[in-house]
This record gives C-alpha cells, sequence and structure tokens, in this order.
C-alpha cells in the first residue's frame, strides 16, 4: 500500500484529489464514451470507494481524514483513517469485497468509522 513512514511512523496518504473523474450522474453518455478509451477500472473503482467514505464523514480537504482503496486479486480493499486534530488519536477501519462494490463500500467503511467516534472527532461540515 501507499503509506508514508517518516521517522518510524505509519500514515495513510491523504486523498489524491489531483485524479479526476467523471460524475456519472453529470456526464451525458457522449462525454462518457469519449472518455472510455483513457479511462481505468481499477482507478475509477478505487476513486470510487475513496469519494464514498470522505462523503460519508463530510470531509473535506481541512479535516484529518485519509483513505487509500487498492485492486489487489480482484478484491477492492480499503483502509481508512481519521485523526484527532492534535494527531493525539487515530481511529481505523478497513474493509474489502469486489470493485463493482465500491461505493458502497466507502460508505459503509464510513457509517462503521462515525459510529466508533468519539465526540468531537469530527467538526460538523468538515
Amino acid at each position: 500500500m501507499n503509506e508514508t513512514s517518516p521517522e518510524g511512523f505509519t500514515f495513510l496518504e491523504g486523498f489524491t484529489f489531483a485524479l479526476t473523474d467523471i460524475e456519472r450522474p453529470f456526464a451525458d453518455a457522449r462525454a462518457l464514451s469519449a472518455l472510455a478509451p483513457i479511462s481505468d477500472g481499477e482507478t475509477s473503482a478505487a476513486l470510487a470507494a475513496e469519494r464514498a467514505f470522505l462523503a460519508e464523514l463530510e470531509g473535506s480537504c481541512r479535516t484529518p481524514i485519509a483513505g487509500l482503496a487498492r485492486l489487489e486479486a480482484g478484491r477492492l480493499r480499503f483502509r481508512g483513517e481519521v485523526l484527532r486534530p492534535d494527531g493525539s488519536e487515530r481511529f481505523e477501519v478497513a474493509s474489502e469485497g469486489a470493485p463493482g462494490d465500491a461505493e458502497r463500500l466507502g460508505r459503509e467503511a464510513g457509517r462503521d468509522l462515525k459510529t466508533r467516534l468519539p465526540d468531537g472527532v469530527l467538526a460538523k461540515g468538515g
């Protein structure tokens, strides 16, 4: 997994906002057809899980939330975490499933983690 390990600590990377993906409800058939030759299914599945996790937690670029989804041996593996703003505590979740269930996996991981977070870890509105 893509993790960073400065000084012996292991952290998940933040979300990759530089990757772009067309949101299906807003893209017409012509646009999707034009983009098909450059679309990567693995990347799209990973983005769907990561974005669903972030959305479920109402996160933004200002919230201490990380997630990483990867396709391994035909399965989508997702890891996510939330940190207290001061970094004093870390709360983790992991899930895996079929790539076609990417959005569901991300949302369920977010819901699971949200139920276990102490009050005040995530500020309302991200």
